[in-house]
């Protein structure tokens, strides 16, 4: 008897390290690396993107008073873009003294990610002070994403496609949530909020698990399992003279024969890889146009949405659609690219000249930009009806620039990484070319976002709104263009002055 009981446990012992051995080898692989970062990506925004889909319900939730409900979220959102730039600033100085492929600080960060979640849910379920309390967690959890994502971004470089759509699906599956609750229990705003957030929370718990798992798996099959090579990449010019054709035909395949070192030390060999990596300003030269892809029509969106397309040319009923359209638009571009990076190679490694004619996709945007802003400052009033309240126009043009700019943004990320490859793998200082991306791209979008509050603030002063578009001013043209884009600044700066003033207790 007890022999058939030790021989069972053995059995189950066997099995289950079988599993684990499966599983270890398939998160050290392509598929588990893009599912785990995938995953991560799924979950890393939703926290605010829950609270910026269904704000109408957070606020009845939260007893928020209906005249101050857009100043709640409005400083919610502006709060915690300060926050999480100043935080990925802080991640990035303490990455110049570390190396890329450390993962303490990304364990640690991710750590404290899920903390200020959990705290949030407990929050959450609390009666007394539960809006100031919901507001300044929220906030705190920008902090904490704001540590995780420059160690997140390098990490996962290989997968940023997959992390772009991600990004995307996420988005879309609250909104299809969110849909279902609206005609299951839609008079009942705290038990959609709550059932959102622990969604959410479980869904965090078990990202930030497999995140851990991929980190340490992959570390020790760095340092302490790497195979001895039948065959080795072997280096085609001298160290220091690395071959500018391209990023991955700096090295090739050599037999153990052909090898200068020897293959009982293939460290040596990656270590002279390692140092004959180009630059980081080689590989800012190398991906600057790819760079350039990811900034340039998020800075006319960051003006244009939501603040003027749709609801400086429409009004807000008529804006419902063109909300609801956004989103689906968005995926489809993404997913293209995603499509792209699976099934064309050369868009994976240092780009060719053709891949750079992706900047077409930024003049449709431009257009639109253009258009927009034209609109609301025409010269005759047969201009403004063109675009004014027609909705079929506003959806259109919503829609073809949210289509450009998924494609043009995504194919700019994909870029970067694919540009800052060398030896088929991005590498030390082309992981620091990744998380200089992402610090440039919260940096940008944070000063844009000022910028359209600035712009919006005078635009209504001056009465340029609907409904009627009267304005207040004799302003020749000239001084109307100088006044504006003075008072843009100024009154921007003095938003972001408000951030670290504004009292929110006052509001709630």
């Amino acid at each position: 008897m007890a022999t058939n009981q030790t021989n069972a446990a053995n059995n189950k012992t066997s099995i289950l390290n079988d599993a684990i051995h499966k599983l270890d080898e398939s998160m050290k692989g392509h598929g588990g690396g893009e599912f785990t970062s995938g995953l991560m990506a799924f979950t890393m925004y939703m926290f605010v993107q829950i609270a910026s889909i269904i704000s109408r319900h957070m606020a009845v939730a939260l007893k928020i008073p209906q005249d101050t409900t857009g100043i709640y979220f409005t400083k919610l959102f502006a709060a915690r873009g300060l926050v999480s730039v100043i935080s990925s600033i802080m991640t990035y100085l303490i990455k110049l003294f570390i190396s890329e492929d450390n993962i303490i600080l990304t364990l640690i960060f991710s750590s404290l990610l899920l903390i200020s979640r959990s705290v949030f849910i407990f929050f959450l379920h609390l009666e007394r002070n539960r809006t100031l309390y919901v507001y300044n967690v929220l906030i705190m959890e920008a902090m904490c994403m704001g540590l995780f994502q420059i160690t997140f971004y390098p990490l996962a470089a290989d997968y940023v496609s997959a992390i772009s759509l991600c990004f995307k699906i996420s988005r879309l599956w609250i909104f299809l949530l969110q849909l279902v609750m609206d005609l299951a229990i839609f008079d009942k705003p705290m038990l959609m909020v709550k059932i959102h957030y622990w969604l959410a929370y479980i869904l965090s718990f078990i990202s930030t698990g497999f995140w851990f798992y991929f980190c340490i798996t992959r570390h020790k099959g760095g340092s302490n399992k790497r195979p001895k090579p039948t065959s080795t990449p072997k280096l085609t010019k001298d160290a220091g003279t690395p071959s500018q054709n391209t990023n991955d035909t700096q090295c090739v395949t050599a037999s153990e024969q052909e090898m200068s070192l020897p293959t009982k030390d293939p460290e040596s060999l990656e270590d002279k890889i390692r140092d004959s990596e180009p630059s980081f300003f080689e590989h800012l030269g190398n991906s600057f146009s790819p760079l350039m892809m990811c900034f340039v029509t998020m800075m006319m969106k960051n003006i244009l949405f939501p603040g003027l397309l749709p609801y400086g040319l429409l009004e807000r009923d008529k804006s419902h659609i063109v909300n609801m359209s956004i989103t689906p638009v968005g995926l489809t571009g993404t997913s293209i690219v995603h499509a792209l990076k699976k099934n064309v190679d050369s868009i994976n490694r240092r780009w060719k000249w053709y891949w750079h004619l992706l900047w077409f996709l930024a003049i449709p945007p431009a257009i639109i930009f253009y258009k927009t802003l034209e609109s609301l400052h025409p010269r005759s009033s047969s201009a403004r009806s063109k675009i004014i309240n027609n909705r079929v126009a506003v959806l259109v043009m919503a829609l073809v620039f949210h289509f450009c700019h998924s494609l043009i943004e995504s194919s700019g990320y994909l870029g970067v990484v694919s540009n800052v490859k060398y030896c088929n793998k991005v590498r030390e200082r082309g992981r620091k070319m990744v998380s200089t991306n992402q610090l440039l791209a919260e940096i940008i979008h944070f000063i844009f976002y000022k910028i359209a509050i600035g712009y919006n603030v005078t635009r209504i002063s001056l009465g340029y709104h609907l409904p009627k578009f009267r304005p207040n001013h004799r302003m020749s043209r000239h001084n109307l263009f100088v006044y504006i884009l003075r008072e843009t600044f100024v009154r921007g700066y003095d938003d972001f002055i408000k951030d670290f003033k504004m009292n929110i207790r006052e509001y709630i």
